[in-house]
């Protein structure tokens, strides 16, 4: 029997993966020596688990242990305190994800999932009731469906994991004055083993799309639940008992929309040239809806004032200073979208520049920097993209070209064969991808008051709005509605390489 006594020792059950797994590690790089409990008919391996708790430093016995048996429960607590010589710690966190609906519960069912997931939680604070000491600490592992929801084809789990945080404040008010303190913790997605599992939870694809559901944008890691589980049962909770801790990256918390439903709801999207003019209008309104924004631009000021203003909308929003015309700064903003949201559902490449030159005066460089900006920019981000849109199946891709892409402009050659470009990449593109419910698209608007026109002289600007049969320019945030057509469901779902003119009437093709 070893009995350090100055160093804490904590049980923990369903120790071999997952949440169990996490904070063994964690608690084996903070000192504190593990009694692990793995359940043998598992298809984890304890022996990785417990390289894994080695590779940290740390000091851990490995023991059999099913919760659903009082007798394996009990043996394995004994075992750990002859072991260990104290106990300091216990986290039940074992349990077992079943689906059933309830035309198919039968009673061994219902039986099996309570005995382990309820009752196992009370084996194991039982058999741990006479080893605490004051200053020990207890904690459970719920679930929010049960701890929060309901879950369709669960009422098993959740009537279990329902019925945790009332052990544990029931044994809050009973342990307190032996100094004991016992918490729930109320973990939302997280990406587990058995969250993984398709068959009994969501899987893979299911975890992906309700991540668009949370305010964080994605779904939690186990680490960030071990994370709170050892403030629960450390000394800075000390004064915390009897309360259960939701841990779901805000999903709990979100307002549900009780009116019309808001079309990106939770959609990853990344804006280029999002600062002002179009960009900023599709940003606005891309946010009313509901989706989750990284903007890039040039102006770092004018940028920061857009983020500022899609917040307040209520949807994450971030910002990335590039410059599209460098190769770094056109994939910029899909790469901080993917870091950050853990993927990319939505693309509009709209940053681009215009000058104006007659051809002979247009010099190599302005060439260049006019394709590399309004075309080379567009096939970057895009490129950079495609592997996480045609992973989940699904992805829009809308790129801003001109109506100068098809009718031309005089001393405008260089700006209308990017854009001319851009919508042959879009229909090009549109061949390959669309099979896998990828759809890109573009828009080519007419005039528009937007600051890229402010180099324009004014002359030309009045002859043009003359020739219009509206007789005027457009608005940007006319041709952001056009965007959002696109980008949503099911109103952009038969668009495939197609090429939307907001302009006034200046082409009818």
């Amino acid at each position: 029997m070893q009995n350090e006594k100055g160093t804490p020792v904590a049980a923990i059950s369903g120790a071999a993966s997952g949440i169990g797994l996490a904070l063994a590690t964690l608690y084996a790089q903070r000192g504190v020596r593990v009694i692990a409990g793995y359940y043998p008919q598992d298809p984890h391996d304890p022996a990785l688990a417990s390289a894994q708790v080695e590779a940290a430093r740390g000091e851990a016995l490995w023991l059999p242990l099913n919760v659903g048996s009082t007798a394996s429960v009990d043996a394995f607590i004994a075992q750990g305190v002859q072991h260990f010589g104290r106990l300091d710690y216990v986290v039940a966190n074992a349990g077992i994800l079943r689906r059933a609906g309830i035309d198919e519960m039968s009673d061994a069912r219902w039986d099996e999932m309570l005995n382990v997931d309820l009752t196992g939680v009370m084996r194991l604070f039982r058999a741990a009731a006479a080893h605490l000491h004051s200053g020990a600490s207890l904690v459970a592992v719920s679930s929010i469906a049960g701890g929060v929801y309901g879950w369709q084809d669960h009422a098993h789990y959740a009537a279990a994991k329902a019925a945790v945080p009332g052990i544990c404040r029931s044994l809050a008010v009973e342990l307190a004055p032996r100094g004991v303190r016992c918490n729930a913790i109320i973990p939302g997605l997280i990406e587990t083993p058995q969250s993984l599992d398709k068959h009994n939870s969501l899987g893979p694809e299911g975890l992906a799309k309700a991540a668009h559901a949370i305010p964080l944008g994605r779904v939690g890691r186990a680490d960030e639940v071990a994370k709170t589980i050892a403030f629960l049962t450390s000394e800075e909770s000390s004064y915390l008992t009897g309360q259960s801790l939701i841990v779901d990256g805000g999903l709990t918390v979100r307002w549900p929309d009780y009116g019309e439903s808001m079309q990106l709801a939770s959609k990853r999207c990344v804006v280029s040239g999002a600062a002002s003019g179009i960009g900023a209008a599709i940003a606005t309104l891309f946010a009313r809806e509901g989706a989750h924004l990284i903007l890039t631009d040039r102006n770092s000021e004018h940028l920061e004032a857009m983020v500022t203003r899609c917040r307040a909308l209520g949807v994450p929003c971030f910002g990335v200073v590039a410059d599209v015309g460098e190769v770094d700064g056109a994939t910029a903003g899909v790469d901080a979208c993917l870091e950050r949201f853990d993927g990319i559902d939505i693309l509009v490449n709209n940053a681009g520049m215009l000058t104006q030159a007659r051809c002979m005066d247009i010099t190599l460089a302005m060439w260049e920097q006019m394709m590399a900006v309004d075309l080379r920019s567009v096939f970057l981000a895009t490129q950079r993209a495609l592997p996480s849109m045609l992973a989940q199946r699904w992805g829009r891709v809308i790129n801003i070209a001109s109506q100068l892409g098809i009718k031309g402009g005089a001393e405008l050659s260089h700006y209308a064969a990017a854009k001319a470009g851009v919508i042959g990449f879009t229909k090009s593109l549109a061949l390959e991808v669309s099979a896998d419910n990828v759809l890109v698209n573009a828009i080519a608007p007419g005039p528009i008051e937007t600051p890229l026109i402010d180099g324009i002289n004014q002359a030309w600007k009045t002859a043009k709005a003359a020739e219009l049969p509206l007789g005027r320019f457009g608005r940007a945030d006319e041709v952001a509605p056009v965007a959002l057509l696109l980008a949503s469901e099911p109103g952009g779902n038969l668009f495939v390489g197609q090429t939307l003119g907001p302009n006034s009437g200046d082409v009818m093709p």
